[in-house]
Formats: C-alpha cells, structure tokens, sequence
C-alpha cells in the first residue's frame, strides 16, 4: 500500500471514529467536542510543527476554554 492509499485509509478510519463519536454524544458535548477542534489544532502545532503561539492566539484559546466552561455551568452548578 502506498502512502496516499494509507493517508486515504487513516483519514476514512478517522473520520469514521469521529461520526460515530458525535451519534453517541449529546448535542453540547458535540458542539464542544468540534469547537475545541480549533484549540487542538493550535496546541499540537506547537510541538507537531515547531509553531510559536502569540500572546492573542493564548487569548483567544482561554476565551474559548472561558465559554465551554460557561456552556456547562446551569443554575450556578458546574456538571
């Protein structure tokens, strides 16, 4: 198998995984799992892709971690 057919496999078996993981969740896990797809995509650049994250991208990621708290928070109970 070469390497575009292994990438086309992964990336199908992936994507697989994936939908299946969003059927079984409730619709605020999934919409945090997918929000979050952004603040994954940035941490693991670091290391990944020797990315450097500025100070706004810091910002910004704890603002997103700030509203996906908020999302849980109902009647001043965190769940």
């Amino acid at each position: 198998m070469n390497n575009t057919a292994r990438h086309i496999h992964f990336s199908n078996s992936l994507s697989a995984r994936l939908n299946y993981v969003l059927r079984t969740l409730r619709s605020y896990e999934a919409s945090i799992l997918a929000g979050s797809g952004v603040i994954w995509t940035a941490i693991f650049a670091v290391p990944i892709l020797g990315e450097r994250l500025a100070l706004h991208q810091i910002v910004g990621i704890a603002m997103m971690l700030v509203g996906f708290s908020l999302v849980q928070v109902r009647r001043g109970i965190l769940k």
